[in-house]
């Protein structure tokens, strides 16, 4: 068996050809061919079922590192992916928001079946001028409910 000198590895296998960046790659061919320089590996691959439980995860108000703990991910597969998959981090962002949403959604309903607390959760915050349950302590803006000098000649009044 003749073995080309320079074409295999220690192994016998043939040797992978290193990349080389082109001004016309584009973002993603950059960060690909980057990473198989930096890294002499292939670039890491999600599988199906690790996207399927991130997705679980992100709807269920996961942050970064509970989603890919839960999806059995390491950390540097996980940012390598959002920064080569602009789509991955816009996906991630819509199904954290279905989450307010889908809560938004149960509280309407109860709105709709007549229950009370509900409504009045709506109501508290919604229309906070007449529902409120906060007292203010402060006038508009922040500034003082009633002026500094009124206080200051009503303290004097009462020494007197």
């Amino acid at each position: 068996m003749t073995e080309q000198k320079g074409k295999t590895n220690k192994v016998g296998r043939p040797k992978k050809e290193t990349p080389e960046l082109s001004e016309k790659d584009t973002k993603k061919e950059k960060l690909i061919k980057e990473f198989i320089l930096k890294h002499r590996r292939s670039p890491p691959v999600l599988t199906p079922q690790q996207i399927d439980k991130l997705d679980y995860a992100f709807l269920h108000c996961a942050n970064d590192r509970e989603a890919y703990t839960y999806a059995g991910i390491c950390e540097s597969t996980f940012y390598y992916w959002q920064e080569v998959n602009p789509k991955f981090v816009e996906k991630k962002k819509s199904l954290r928001e279905m989450v307010k949403f889908q809560a938004r959604q149960n509280i309407i309903k109860g709105v709709n079946d007549g229950d009370p607390s509900a409504s009045k959760w709506i109501l508290e915050r919604w229309n906070k001028e007449e529902f409120s349950l906060r007292v203010e302590t402060t006038g508009k803006d922040g500034k003082d409910l009633i002026p500094d000098k009124i206080i200051r000649d009503d303290i004097k009044g009462d020494k007197e």
